[in-house]
């Protein structure tokens, strides 16, 4: 859509109006958007109940953030309690829910799985796992421990997915002994899932 430059005496035409004006000006609505006219590329709003500054980008991605920025965090799930000692078999750690969000296609993902302290029994390697909802392993970091000692997890997975409900899950285990997660309000563990930015452009 090309800039159009007005000139003294000229008619303003619906058309102007609707497409120059309109088109390429930054649009005050609420998130219901009631009685826009069909989106086009590139149109812009500022939603004054969400505070959010959105653009059409395409029929398949819809309004999104600027799509050459990170749209920052997309999931978080913080435990603050002692979790499920881990044993030599993996299990899902039991005070950090599922994080699942719905994916854009060509944005880049990182998820952060961390767990501060976990006390072990036995000199062990300790396994910390970054799971899709089926419990698939996408990423894993080992640590290997002392008897009595204690031993921080900080796995991290960055990836691009396909569009749609994506899950992310924390697990882990131990490969002797028992391994217990403790936390606390100033020592949390989490997991955490940030849209980085994107990976190419959107899809049409």
């Amino acid at each position: 859509m090309s800039i159009k430059v007005f000139a003294d005496g000229s008619p303003l035409l619906a058309s102007e109006i609707n497409t120059n004006l309109m088109n390429q000006s930054v649009i005050v609505t609420t998130s219901a958007r009631i009685s826009m006219p069909a989106a086009v590329e590139g149109m812009t709003v500022y939603e004054t109940d969400t505070d959010k500054l959105l653009t059409y980008i395409s029929t398949t991605v819809g309004w999104q953030l600027p799509w050459n920025m990170p749209w920052g965090v997309v999931g978080v799930s913080t435990g603050t309690t002692a979790a499920t000692a881990l044993t030599t078999s993996a299990a899902t750690i039991s005070t950090l829910a599922d994080v699942t969000w719905t994916a854009v296609a060509n944005r880049r993902y990182r998820t952060t799985l961390y767990m501060p302290i976990i006390s072990m029994s036995n000199a062990s390697t300790l396994v910390g796992y970054i799971t899709d909802g089926a419990s698939a392993i996408k990423q894993q970091v080992n640590l290997t421990v002392g008897a009595g000692a204690d031993g921080p997890i900080n796995c991290v997975l960055y990836e691009t997915v396909s569009s749609g409900s994506t899950t992310r899950r924390a697990r882990g285990l131990v490969t002797a002994g028992t391994g217990t997660v403790t936390a606390s309000a100033t020592n949390p563990h989490f997991l955490m899932v940030e849209d980085i930015g994107p990976s190419a452009a959107p899809v049409a």
